[in-house]
C-alpha cells in the first residue's frame, strides 16, 4: 500500500463531501443553475479521483504503479476540480479570476494523461 495515495485520496473525498454539501446549501441558492452545474461536476470529480487514489494506494501493494500516474492524477485534479470551484465561488464576490479560464482543460488534459499511463502500466503486466 502506498500510504500517501491513501491520504490524498482521502482527503479529495472529504473535501468533495463538504464541498458538496456547502454548495447544495449555501451556494445552490445565489448560483444560476449554469454555475451550479459546474459546480457539481468539480465536486464528482473530486469524489471520483479520490476514490481512485484509494483504490490505486491499495494496489500498490500488488501491482508496480508508476508515481507519475498518481502525481498526475493529483495535479489534473487539483487543476480541474480546483479551476471549476474557484471560477464558480469567485463569480459571488466578483474575483477576477477569468485567466483560469485555460486551467481546467488543462487539468483535464493531465487527468487523461494519467488514465492512459496508468492504462499503459496494466496492459504491460
Amino acid at each position: 500500500m502506498e500510504k500517501s495515495y491513501l491520504i490524498v485520496g482521502s482527503v479529495f473525498v472529504l473535501f468533495s463531501i463538504v464541498l458538496g454539501a456547502f454548495g447544495s446549501h449555501a451556494l445552490r441558492p445565489l448560483l444560476p443553475d449554469t454555475s451550479f452545474y459546474g459546480y457539481t461536476v468539480a465536486t464528482q470529480y473530486l469524489a471520483f479521483q479520490g476514490l481512485s487514489l484509494l483504490i490505486l494506494g491499495a494496489l500498490t501493494g500488488t501491482y508496480q504503479i508508476s508515481s507519475a500516474v498518481f502525481y498526475c492524477l493529483f495535479a489534473g485534479t487539483l487543476l480541474f476540480s480546483g479551476s471549476i470551484l474557484l471560477l464558480t465561488v469567485g463569480k459571488l464576490w466578483n474575483w477576477k479570476l477569468a485567466f483560469l479560464g485555460p486551467v481546467t482543460p488543462l487539468g483535464g488534459l493531465v487527468l487523461i494523461v494519467g488514465w492512459i499511463w496508468l492504462i499503459q502500466g496494466f496492459i504491460r503486466l
